[in-house]
């Protein structure tokens, strides 16, 4: 024997095994000793039935049955909604007929009545007229209330559509670059060389029938983003009145209808009368006004229009009055107001905008999350 020789071989062998040791390792950790199913986990990827599915289809089923309710819930607010508008305008057409009445006893009292019964009685007419005024604003004032309810169903449904759409969209794109992943189809090879049945890549079966209807009920809602002016916390919008009259308008959400001056109305040709019932109007500053309601043919922001808006023409002795959008018009909307980005967020269901930006330049997007 050659102890020197013996030695050396030793010495070799153990640097053999070290540098074998070394090269497991490192293909370890370049996962080609990985198994297939480990792959698949490593990829986001679970098995559910006979399928691979991601994390974000396995809760498909949760989100659907969400949105199915809040689509329910909308649909059930959407008759109420009608109703109580219809409510609320028979309740201020009575408050005009009223309105009519208590001037025209009042005229009537002006102009003196000689006889003590019919004085007393046109008297009593008044007050009686007084109460039932009284009695509809505060009717008007609860259903109004309610109204603000029914949005908040709507404004749910909407951002839930618009969410679902985004996410489900978004999970097919993922599952598209994954079956383009080598080592998840050399994996699914492997996986399936043994499995009865055979495994599949997602999208689940789910995910793939509800697609469809979904990306329906989203194709209900237009979206877009009207750009705003804010100086001095007021926003501004460009809104264009009748088709014909684009003016500066401050968004005020808080004001219930559309401000009018009256210098625009006279520009778009209303004339309010005593046939036009009193409205009482707060302006932006805090300020209670009477105005005379009245009803503008179209209003235009950015790519929406809605037709017979109704509005509060500002007296004359307003002169340093300003031209308000408020809520007849918003209440059409799901809406957000982001006065740092200078953005108004408008989205409404079941009308398609009009073609083209109009004259507020609106650009068609999604509505923020």
């Amino acid at each position: 024997m050659n102890p020197g020789r013996n030695k050396s071989v030793g010495w070799v062998g153990r640097l053999a095994a070290v540098m074998l040791g070394a090269s497991l390792i490192a293909g370890t950790a370049r996962g080609e000793d990985a198994k297939p199913e480990e792959v698949m986990t490593a990829k986001g990827l679970t098995k559910t039935g006979v399928f691979y599915v991601l994390k974000e289809d396995a809760a498909i089923g949760e989100d659907l049955r969400k949105f199915r309710l809040a689509k329910t819930a909308y649909d059930t607010d959407t008759k109420k909604r009608l109703e109580c508008e219809n409510k609320i305008k028979m309740a201020k057409n009575a408050m005009s007929q009223w309105e009519y009445e208590y001037r025209a006893l009042n005229e009537k009292l002006a102009a003196g009545i000689a006889d003590n019964f019919q004085h007393n009685k046109a008297i009593g007419e008044i007050n009686a007229l007084v109460s039932k005024m009284k009695e509809g604003e505060e009717f008007v004032k609860l259903r109004e209330g309610e109204m603000a309810k029914f949005n908040a169903s709507r404004e749910a449904y909407i951002t839930a559509a618009i969410e679902l759409t985004e996410k489900m969209e978004k999970v097919l794109k993922t599952y598209e670059a994954l079956a383009k992943d080598e080592e998840v189809t050399k994996a699914l090879v492997v996986i399936n060389d043994k499995a009865r049945p055979k495994m599949k890549l997602g999208p689940s079966v789910e995910l793939t029938q509800n697609l469809a209807f979904v990306k329906k009920q989203r194709g209900d809602i237009n979206s877009a983003i009207v750009k705003l002016k804010v100086e001095n916390n007021t926003p501004t919008v460009e809104v264009t009145i009748n088709g014909k009259i684009t003016r500066t308008m401050i968004l005020d959400s808080g004001a219930s209808v559309i401000a009018v001056t009256a210098g625009l109305a006279r520009e778009l040709g209303m004339r309010p009368g005593p046939q036009d019932p009193v409205v009482r109007m707060r302006l932006a500053d805090g300020k209670l006004v009477d105005a005379r309601q009245m009803y503008l043919k179209t209003v235009r922001v950015g790519s929406f229009t809605i037709e017979n808006v109704e509005c509060a023409v500002l007296p004359e002795s307003l002169v340093a009055a300003e031209d308000l959008l408020g809520g007849s018009f918003l209440r059409n909307f799901v809406y957000k107001i982001d006065p740092e980005a200078g953005e108004l967020h408008l989205a409404q269901i079941g009308k398609a905008p009009a073609a083209g930006g109009g004259a507020a330049g609106a650009a068609k997007k999604e509505m923020p999350k």
